[in-house]
């Protein structure tokens, strides 16, 4: 029995350990340079590392160098089993209105290496609430659960037998 506590300790030791002096920074400065080489650009305002994880803030999303996107806030947070990505408030330029909504509320995307092959994905904004996955085939499907302004994108959204849903492989 002592050797299973001292196997467990060593075990949570390194894991706090692992936790605490991850580079979240320069992942995140790893991601800037991989979606830059797909012509997307983040500028952000700040960037605070925490014990689990980092919360970004005032970011600008600019795509071939237009500006699209303002994020509000971005908070990243792991224990190395289970990730989250909360992004609060982002407001999309108002040229891609018939595409996409203008104002989300909030997004949630959840990673579990207990189901490796999703990501969850929740959202919530002036379309009503959206929960979906993104998959291993590169696959994006979101269900339109509480369906509200749908109305300027809605060409792109499918009928189904359970409701509206966004479906697209990239």
């Amino acid at each position: 029995m002592q050797m299973v506590k001292n196997a467990f300790i060593v075990f949570l030791s390194i894991w706090i350990s692992f936790l605490v002096f991850m580079p979240k920074k320069e992942l995140y400065f790893a991601l800037e340079k991989e979606l830059s080489k797909s012509g997307i650009e983040l500028n952000e305002k700040s960037i605070d590392s925490n014990i689990f994880g980092l919360d970004i803030k005032d970011i600008d999303v600019y795509v071939e160098n237009i500006k699209l996107a303002h994020i509000a806030q971005i908070d990243f947070k792991t224990l190395l089993f289970f990730n989250t990505v909360n992004i609060d408030k982002i407001s999309i330029d108002s040229s891609l209105k018939s595409m996409l909504p203008q104002d989300i509320n909030h997004t949630e995307m959840r990673y579990s290496i207990f189901n490796p092959k999703e990501v969850m994905v929740s959202s919530s904004g002036d379309f009503g609430f959206v929960k979906g996955y993104i998959n291993i085939d590169k696959t994006l499907h979101l269900d339109f659960i509480k369906a509200l302004n749908i109305k300027p994108f809605q060409r792109e959204l499918k009928k189904g037998e359970n409701g509206w849903y966004y479906e697209k492989k990239f």
